[in-house]
């Protein structure tokens, strides 16, 4: 089995799977509704594939969820060779404090 391009892919794909499978649908019936390519929508399952904005909320409405459940916990510490988990709170205070 080929692996996820991340662990934010393979967790998305499992979330994708598991919300599908629970309502009885086909990834084909899933991609028919969403108006995406079958095999695109099969690869984002799997994790080979990082979906845009238009395509989660596609997906989402088709299967009855919010976008954000699809996303939920997932940060930047989920991409290989990510370096900065910093957010803009911290940089902000770290700014201030050296003045």
């Amino acid at each position: 089995m080929v692996e996820p391009f991340s662990n934010a892919a393979g967790v998305f794909g499992k979330r994708l799977r598991a919300i599908r499978t629970g309502l009885a649908l086909s990834q084909e019936e899933v991609a028919h509704l969403a108006e995406i390519h079958p095999t695109n929508y099969g690869k984002l399952e799997r994790g080979r594939a990082n979906p845009n904005m238009e395509t989660i909320i596609r997906i989402s409405t088709v299967l009855g969820v919010e976008p954000g459940e699809l996303l939920q916990g997932l940060t930047t510490a989920d991409y290989p060779g990510h370096q900065h988990n910093v957010t803009a709170k911290e940089w902000l205070e770290a700014r201030q404090r050296m003045r």
